[in-house]
């Protein structure tokens, strides 16, 4: 929503859109480690969009998320005030010059009888249909022991659903990862299966060492039919929208090892 809003305020994804403004545009991080909510995914795919405009004069978890050539949030400055003023023109109507008329001699007319007009139907508007997203509907995170290699395993399942809760068939879910002591750092993909076969269903499986005590993952984008991903519709965790700004990572500890 905030997305779409931006754009009817003037904000554009970045500069390969011409407009007279050099610096409504969105902002990617320099890093790839999130986006501003109107610019396009980075170049490598894998930075996770953030609900916040560009603005040099924001910070989003400590780094900048805007500067002098990406700055959206001084175009809705801008364009604010005229959007709020917006209102239809009026019309005005010329004013008839005054004349002397003779006075008309009163007589007697019959009265009209009132006739029964019909009642006039107001048109009905369109309803605006929301824009379509894409989320998060299920997921799991299972560890298993793997004895005979002494590493264990996470495997995360996702359920993927769009906005008229059917299922997103061939939707690409991208996984960063990270353990706790940074020692693995990475990125994973699993794409959905068609209806036939369970749709909207995936998993990833990542194989780590028995050293990694924490491991903290979340999705960075679902690819789905030019649709936007929208963490903050994903399922819930402990009251929390899962890999949403406010609660980006889900922490997943190895099972206990068998003696």
């Amino acid at each position: 929503f905030g997305h779409e809003i931006g754009h009817n305020l003037g904000c554009h994804h970045d500069r390969n859109n011409a407009y007279a403004q050099p610096y409504a545009h969105g902002f990617q991080d320099p890093q790839h480690r999130f986006r501003s909510t109107l610019a396009y995914n980075c170049p490598n795919g894998y930075c996770p969009r953030v609900i916040y405009y560009s603005n040099p004069n924001f910070t989003y978890q400590g780094n900048i998320i805007g500067n002098a050539s990406n700055d959206n949030a001084r175009k809705i400055d801008e364009s604010g005030p005229i959007v709020a003023a917006w209102k239809s023109a009026a019309s005005s109507s010329p004013t008839a010059a005054l004349t002397n008329s003779p006075i008309a001699t009163l007589t007697n007319t019959p009265i009209a009888t009132p006739t029964n007009s019909p009642i006039a139907t107001q048109p009905t508007s369109p309803v605006a249909q929301p824009t379509m997203i894409v989320k998060i509907n299920q997921f799991e995170a299972v560890a298993k022991w793997r004895p005979n290699l002494k590493k264990w395993r996470a495997i995360i399942r996702f359920s993927v659903r769009d906005s008229n809760d059917g299922d997103a068939n061939l939707a690409v879910v991208k996984l960063d990862y990270k353990s706790n002591d940074m020692t693995v750092v990475g990125t994973a993909e699993c794409t959905t299966k068609d209806r036939k076969r369970g749709g909207g269903n995936c998993a990833i499986r990542l194989l780590l060492d028995s050293s990694i005590t924490e491991l903290f993952v979340t999705v960075s984008d679902v690819n789905y039919q030019n649709v936007d991903y929208d963490p903050n519709q994903n399922k819930k965790y402990t009251g929390c929208p899962l890999f949403s700004s406010a609660c980006e990572y889900h922490r997943i500890t190895p099972p206990v090892q068998p003696p």
